[in-house]
């Protein structure tokens, strides 16, 4: 088996939009749909609990764990749980 470039679109298996509530500890973000999104990610934005982000995530292996889960790799948008920020 080998890689190889291709113009098509990665498949919902690997790929995914999403639009949900974060939640974050430590500097480290998780969605309550438990999509990863990390420190860069986090600073970048100014994500904090409680905010909607969306993006795009990836399915991604987490070796710490040995599971597979989802990872944010872009932040769109982000709508603040609270104005006076």
């Amino acid at each position: 088996m080998e890689a190889r470039a291709t113009n098509e679109a990665p498949s919902a298996a690997v790929k995914r939009g999403f639009s949900d509530v974060a939640l974050v500890e430590n500097g480290v973000g998780f969605t309550k749909g438990d999509i990863f999104i990390p420190p860069p990610l986090m600073s970048a934005h100014d994500i904090e609990t409680g905010d909607v982000v969306s993006g795009i995530a990836l399915l991604n292996f987490n070796r710490k764990r040995d599971t597979w889960g989802w990872k944010a790799v872009s932040v769109a948008e982000v709508q603040r749980a609270s104005a006076t920020r």
